[in-house]
């Protein structure tokens, strides 16, 4: 495999800010997401996308989908994620086709996204990196592929629980409608307070197009799924923390817990501290499954436990393929980031350090005894000067250990004996460049002002400072949210239209990658299908790994398989 050639991909949850009342009241996301997708559909070929999470895949093989767990109570975010890609400039190119895609949809239905990873009120969400990996060595794949094995009985008592729930559901339906027939027709004044009394409000959807939950049993629900798939949960951790990614993470984690002082994209917290990172200060542990049971991981395992317990319900194709020797690294403690570099950089630094660990380097990569507190003390100084002592006793800042990462990466290059692509040449520039100035900002800390429009943090802490020592900590906030607002009136977007902040995505190229997919991955031949089938009288469902066609004679699937594992 070629250097920086291994799949990868990016997923971004963008914010959405509107009227609501121009959308339909409480339940104004979901309805501005269908018609976010018949904006989009009306300038590509688009088809439904498989599994539980409602979006559409598009003929550039990206997939536009929406984010909601509590769909009654009115949340919900758009998930953007880009087709798989190969190398940092392919994905860089499709991240922005997507946003570009989503941005001009959203425009003509009155709609404005920010992309960040929390809101005013610290929510958290935002940005995840994907990225082909080895599962480990014969034994760790040989442990991970029995532990599967010894999975299934609690997948199958979590699928019985919920086939219970969903009977129980079923009854309750029953059970109040009757009721409120009955109310209708003895005594019809009635209805209204009867419906708030068992459903806490209308059962139909503004449009009258879907039933709504009422919020409390949304929220028994929610808890009720928790609790019996915790064992799943439970269990599926434990697996993958001893068999799964074991010697990418414990080398990988010394550098994405120093990342951020070259690509965090900066926030101002609630004391009205300015931090490098706006994900990182949530993080609280190295691994789990995001969101469940309050954890905000660096690597996120939810996809597997999406493998196991949810998408093999409907295909055992899906439980097949978490036995093959690479899979789906994610990485949850990444920002959303605005600076095509920094974006960049993001990218091309991770997948060739990847590289160097998954050829014998960086061995001697210094490891801590609590890395999360370490991340959280790098973040929380924007001087670079804060220092953390690893295992052997030794103190290093954020800038030495992002120096240690390139010097080895430096070196594995140059023992290639194939030589290099110009691509490769590139990351480790732009690396040295940006580190080189950080340097020379923790001596001189105006310095940074130097990386306006390159790297965000400086970028979005510049844009703060204007604001003056004794400035209100709304008017600073309002500066960090709407630095991610993607629109001609976003703060960022300022920036570059002025000639501040350098292009690395040019038009022509990214006129194309909305349209058409990469080329050499799984979604050439999605991209492709899509346009082929959509449209006539077939019926398209789309999978990151398979679609399937339906038509009058009957249906047939197709594998997207053909250059390698999908990154879904």
């Amino acid at each position: 495999m070629r250097l920086l050639g291994r799949l990868c991909g990016l997923e971004t949850e963008l914010a959405l800010y509107a009227d609501p009342a121009r959308f339909g009241g409480r339940q104004w996301r979901r309805v501005a997401y269908e018609r976010l997708v018949a904006q989009i559909s009306r300038s590509t070929p688009c088809a439904t996308a498989s599994g539980c999470k409602e979006g559409v895949f598009l003929a550039n093989g990206g997939a536009v989908a929406f984010e909601g767990e509590r769909l009654a109570a009115g949340a919900g975010l758009i998930e953007l994620a880009t087709p798989e890609c190969r190398g940092p400039r392919e994905l860089l190119l499709y991240q922005r086709a997507m946003e570009q895609l989503a941005r001009h949809a959203a425009q003509q239905i009155g709609l404005t996204f920010i992309k960040n990873d929390r809101d005013a009120h610290d929510s958290v969400y935002g940005a995840q990196e994907n990225y082909e990996v080895p599962v480990g060595g014969p034994v760790s794949l040989w442990i991970w592929r029995l532990g599967l094995i010894a999975l299934v009985p609690l997948v199958l008592l979590c699928w019985a629980c919920t086939l219970l729930t969903l009977l129980m559901l079923l009854f309750y339906f029953l059970v109040t409608a009757l009721l409120v027939a009955s109310v209708r027709l003895l005594s019809p004044r009635h209805v209204q307070p009867t419906m708030r009394l068992l459903w806490g409000g209308d059962v139909v959807s503004e449009d009258g197009a879907r039933l709504i939950l009422p919020v409390w049993l949304e929220s028994l629900l929610i808890r009720l799924s928790s609790l019996y798939s915790l064992p799943v949960a439970v269990v599926l951790w434990g697996l993958v923390r001893i068999a799964v990614f074991r010697r990418t993470r414990r080398l990988l984690t010394p550098f994405l817990i120093s990342r951020p002082i070259l690509v965090g994209a900066g926030m101002v917290d609630r004391r009205g501290r300015f931090l490098l990172a706006d994900k990182a200060p949530a993080i609280n542990c190295l691994l789990g499954f995001s969101a469940f049971l309050g954890a905000r991981p660096v690597f996120a395992i939810g996809n597997f436990f999406k493998a196991v317990c949810i998408d093999s319900f409907t295909s055992w194709r899906t439980f097949a393929r978490l036995f093959r020797p690479r899979q789906r690294l994610q990485l949850a403690i990444g920002d959303a980031n605005m600076c095509e570099s920094a974006e960049f950089l993001k990218i091309g630094s991770t997948l060739l350090v990847l590289d160097a660990i998954e050829a014998g380097y960086l061995e001697d990569a210094p490891q801590f005894a609590r890395p999360v507190r370490a991340l959280q003390t790098f973040v929380g100084d924007p001087t670079l000067t804060a220092a953390v002592r690893d295992r052997r006793g030794r103190l290093w800042t954020a800038v030495e250990i992002q120096r240690y990462y390139l010097s080895v990466c430096h070196r594995f290059v140059r023992d290639q004996a194939d030589g290099v692509s110009d691509e490769v040449e590139e990351v480790l520039s732009v690396w040295e460049d940006a580190l080189q100035a950080l340097e020379n900002a923790s001596e001189d800390p105006a310095g940074t002002d130097l990386l306006v429009g390159t790297l965000d943090w400086p970028t979005k802490r510049y844009l703060v400072d204007q604001v003056g020592p004794g400035g209100r900590w709304e008017v600073k906030k309002k500066i960090d949210i709407r630095y991610h607002e993607l629109s001609e009136d976003g703060y960022y977007e300022t920036i570059r239209d002025v000639g501040l902040a350098p292009r690395l995505v040019d038009e022509t190229s990214l006129e194309r990658a909305m349209r058409w997919p990469p080329s050499e991955t799984p979604a050439a031949r999605r991209g492709r299908a899509i346009r082929e089938f959509t449209g006539g009288e077939m019926t398209v469902v789309v999978g990151w790994h398979d679609m399937v066609v339906r038509n009058r004679k009957g249906k047939r699937r197709l594998s997207l398989e053909t250059h390698g594992a999908g990154i879904p």
